[in-house]
């Protein structure tokens, strides 16, 4: 499955340690944006081959996320593997009320591919990941505007480009390797307050932005199974953990 290796990849290891560094500096309390479910590729000349399925659950300042991705066997000449995923949020909102913070709940629905056909990169596995994301969130707790009862209806979608690189050597002897993320997408924000059955104007927002992406993480593989965990920073910090399970059928 890997071969051992007392040297681990030097560049992959100093970039991993970057990345956590800038993590623990910017670190902030916003509205988590991250959607997606996390990724934890590594290098292993079954992985994405056959049916996989992922199980992961993301920790953020305000919000949580716990999801469920499956990605079909590669298409197209063997280079594009298909996937589907869905999660499930919940969390605080800090900047709808002048005085505290609300609870939401939401789903998530999405859809995207991986492209295998890439060239090695400097002793690293490369990958694509292409990925659209759309997120229905509702506020669970009861506010008031004006005097009048009020609902909410918040969107949250993202369309994302990111490279997954992972070192074709493991980085210790028990197999444990890593990997890097770095992406760039569009996330779009929407949020509808009504009161009455009509809308409150002053507190919509209609948000769309370009934003940059990277991760770092760590994978440890058993049998047919893979664990990860990854820091991730998209506008905020972020920690994942889940596990991929691989059909590796002969």
């Amino acid at each position: 499955m890997f071969r051992n290796s007392r040297i681990p990849n030097r560049s992959f290891t100093t970039l991993s340690k970057v990345f956590l560094l800038s993590v623990l500096v910017t670190c902030q309390s916003t509205y988590a944006d991250t959607l997606s479910v996390t990724d934890g590729q590594s290098f292993d000349s079954m992985q994405l081959k056959q049916f996989s399925l992922d199980v992961a659950a993301r920790v953020q300042a305000d919000s949580h996320r716990i999801g469920v991705r499956a990605t079909l066997r590669p298409i197209f000449n063997n280079h594009v593997a298909p996937f589907i995923e869905t999660s499930r949020s919940f969390g605080n909102l800090d900047d709808l009320t002048p005085d505290s913070t609300v609870k939401f709940g939401g789903t998530s629905i999405g859809s995207g591919f991986y492209y295998l056909g890439l060239p090695d990169l400097y002793g690293t596995r490369s990958i694509l990941k292409v990925s659209y994301i759309d997120e229905e969130n509702t506020v669970d707790t009861l506010i008031s505007v004006g005097g009048r009862q009020a609902s909410v209806d918040y969107n949250q979608r993202s369309v994302f480009a990111t490279l997954l690189l992972s070192p074709k050597q493991p980085l210790l002897d028990n197999g444990l390797t890593g990997y890097a993320a770095v992406g760039i997408g569009n996330q779009r924000t929407r949020r509808i307050v009504f009161a009455d059955r009509q809308t409150v104007d002053q507190l919509a927002r209609d948000d769309s932005t370009v934003q940059g992406y990277i991760a770092a993480g760590v994978v440890y593989p058993y049998m047919d199974m893979r664990f990860y965990a990854v820091a991730e920073f998209q506008e905020e910090a972020s920690l994942s953990i889940g596990m991929r399970w691989n059909r590796n059928k002969q």
